[in-house]
């Protein structure tokens, strides 16, 4: 399952990433994040699946 989009920290610390995962025969996706530390070359936290909401773009506080 490559990854299909990731952005890095501003302090290059953590990379969060996301993919779709496809059931058999390709009939239900599901939606796969998590957050990778670098410098420990390890999942931080859980890995969380879900559906994509119908819309597609999310707005984040700044």
């Amino acid at each position: 399952m490559p990854v299909e989009a990731a952005v890095l920290s501003p302090a290059k610390q953590y990379l969060a990433t996301g993919t779709e995962a496809r059931s058999f025969l390709s009939i239900r996706v599901r939606e796969v994040g998590a957050v990778y530390a670098v410098g420990e070359k390890s999942v931080v936290g859980r890995v969380v699946t879900g559906k994509r909401a119908r819309q597609a773009s999310v707005q984040l506080a700044s």
